[in-house]
């Protein structure tokens, strides 16, 4: 395995993070939309597909004419409302009752999607929602042919950034309903799965099987049988996942060097607003004085309503609030400590 070299101009960072990224993107891609890889993650995801052999689900994938290794994959979406959405693969599937030599009928629609980060500024899991929910309503519904929508299975694969106690996990969302037995749902057409991995693995043997596969290809350990057990290791499969590993290590070291100089400036900008933040606490202060002794005469003593209050005018934090409510009116301290 190949360490990457530190770059020589490290204001050059933000470039090449994205020059990176596409390149980790392309990777990805191009070993994801094998026919191989996808029928591991359809059988250990898709309950139609969990007692047959992975060439069983090759069959099932409907591919392009040009590229019989590869599935045919769709990656931009035509816009119809809302933002555009980059699929990473977006594959159709026929179920193993409807398959016929003469013509397969696609049953099913898939997406898998890359995510390094986990710790967006917003919920991966409602975009998961907005991208299975577009998948599903660009399906054509002519003359109210509800009936014929095609369920669509999302797949979130989570490398970096992963709290501890969901590492390693599944975790899956399906349409149903809660249990009223007048209504019987004939399918789920919103499936969505988090495949959450980790940054280090200790090669626990009891894991997923889908899990254990993913780990595999991103630690580049597709040899390890225990791991592995679906797919012969051929110099395309190892020359891809080589592809793979390369650019995850590049993508980590310029994350470390973008921390390192968010830090550096950090930590001299942090001097001067250190002195610009004492005056700003005592304005504070004194707003929040203000405040209380209002409430206190319109008789609004209530430590929750005080604490709202003080929170929507200073724009603090509800135990910056309890603080003030304990310098001005102790009589309530005890209440905001409870």
């Amino acid at each position: 395995m190949n360490t990457p070299k530190k770059m020589i101009f490290e204001d050059s960072v933000s470039s090449n993070h994205k020059e990176n990224k596409l390149s980790y993107d392309d990777a990805f891609k191009r070993f994801f939309s094998r026919k191989a890889v996808l029928a591991v993650l359809l059988r250990e995801i898709i309950p139609d597909y969990h007692d047959l052999s992975i060439s069983e689900i090759e069959e099932l994938i409907i591919s392009s004419r040009i590229n019989q290794l590869n599935a045919e994959t769709l990656t931009e979406e035509d816009v119809i409302f809302g933002s555009k959405i980059m699929y990473d693969v977006v594959i159709q599937c026929a179920l193993p009752d409807t398959y016929t030599f003469s013509a397969m009928e696609a049953n099913i629609i898939f997406d898998l999607e890359m995510q390094r980060k986990y710790q967006m500024p917003y919920s991966l899991y409602d975009r998961a929602v907005y991208y299975t929910s577009r998948l599903i309503a660009k399906q054509s519904v002519e003359h109210s042919s509800y009936d014929k929508l095609l369920p669509v299975y999302s797949t979130w694969i989570c490398l970096c950034g992963i709290p501890e106690e969901l590492q390693n996990t599944v975790h899956s969302f399906r349409l149903q309903d809660l249990g009223n037995p007048h209504i019987v749902l004939q399918k789920s057409l919103f499936n969505i799965d988090f495949l959450l991995l980790s940054e280090d693995y200790d090669w626990d043997t009891s894991d997923a099987t889908i899990i254990k596969f993913l780990q595999a290809v991103f630690k580049n350990r597709m040899a390890d049988s225990a791991f592995n057990p679906f797919l012969q290791i051929s110099p395309e499969i190892e020359s891809e996942v080589e592809s793979i590993m390369t650019a995850q290590e590049e993508y980590e070291y310029e994350l470390q060097v973008e921390r390192e100089q968010a830090a550096a400036e950090g930590r001299e900008e942090g001097r001067a607003e250190g002195r610009a933040e004492g005056r700003a606490e005592g304005r504070a202060e004194g707003r929040a004085e203000g405040i209380i002794s209002a409430a206190v005469k319109l008789h609004m003593t209530d430590v929750g309503v005080l604490t709202s209050m003080l929170v929507d005018e200073l724009l603090i934090t509800p135990k910056q609030a309890h603080e003030y409510i304990k310098k001005f009116l102790p009589e309530k301290s005890n209440d905001s400590e409870e």
